[in-house]
């Protein structure tokens, strides 16, 4: 036991990365993992197999990016959950300092509700789309505006939709360390 208030399990998988770029342009990759992984929400080592394919294109001053992990986890040969994420991304630098952005993200979940320890409910889907416009002074100082739209959709509730729109203002400042 960990500290007395956790198990200590075993995990066994395989894990692999694979990237290409057979044109300058582009890059794939698809990483993943097979094997007995411990699940810490429900404290169980289950089998695991985790599919992550990623695709990156840039053209100029646009680079686009799309996104995708499937995850699949089984605790005692039934399916304890499985988890979908999605998203593409298409950044476009205007000049050195501008720079525009559109986020589009979705994330599904099926959970065995009857096997699952914790509140989370058996399905769970949101959305959200996100346009943020960056500006980065030369004197390590960034400002990013936009705005998002999201949706959740939850069962458990009936016709249950929360809808959220916001407009953002952010101000960052990085500094060097030497």
């Amino acid at each position: 036991h960990a500290g007395d208030n956790a198990p200590l399990f075993d995990e066994r998988y395989w894990q692999w990365y694979f990237q290409t770029s057979p044109l300058a342009s582009w890059t794939l990759h698809l990483d993943g993992r097979i094997g007995e992984v411990a699940d810490p929400d429900n404290l169980v080592v289950g089998d695991l197999i985790e599919l992550k394919p990623q695709f990156d294109y840039t053209l100029g001053n646009l680079k686009v990016r799309a996104e995708y992990t499937w995850r699949n986890y089984e605790f005692n040969q039934r399916q304890l959950y499985q988890e979908e994420f999605s998203a593409i991304t298409m950044l476009y630098h205007v000049t050195d300092d501008f720079s525009h952005r559109i986020l589009w993200l979705k994330n599904l979940t099926d959970r065995d509700a009857g096997r699952w320890l914790g509140d989370e409910l058996a399905e769970e889907t949101d959305q959200s789309i996100e346009y943020t416009l960056i500006y980065r002074s030369r004197n390590n100082w960034s400002v990013l505006s936009g705005f998002r739209f999201k949706e959740e959709f939850q069962t458990g509730y009936a016709d249950t939709l929360f809808s959220e729109r916001e407009a953002y203002i952010k101000f960052e400042k990085f500094f060097a360390l030497y």
